[in-house]
């Protein structure tokens, strides 16, 4: 259905950034998402990563409360976002 409307599907990726059950889990379950989109030819955004990133760097990216985005963490994935579509359709008439 994507396909046939011309649409691209993205799949935006912050496994890595939750890590209650273990780091380990959330490597798996982020290669596992990078891999399938590898394959199935569908973009890959890594958000984790740069949501880890920003914590590292004292950044909250998240509500304490329900590890929701707040302010950070949403100016993080549009960021990622905006870059992403950019690099999509920089080239579409």
């Amino acid at each position: 259905m994507i396909q046939q409307n011309k649409g691209k599907l993205i799949l935006v990726d912050a496994t890595l950034n939750l890590v209650r059950n273990g780091q380990l889990p959330a490597a798996l379950l982020a290669t596992m998402f990078k891999k399938f989109c590898e394959v199935q030819g569908i973009s890959y955004i890594p958000l984790g990563e740069n949501l880890n990133a920003a914590n590292k760097n004292g950044v909250q990216t998240h509500w304490n409360y329900n590890w929701h985005f707040n302010g950070a963490g949403n100016e993080i994935f549009a960021e990622e976002m905006h870059k992403t579509l950019k690099t999509l359709f920089e080239n579409e008439p």
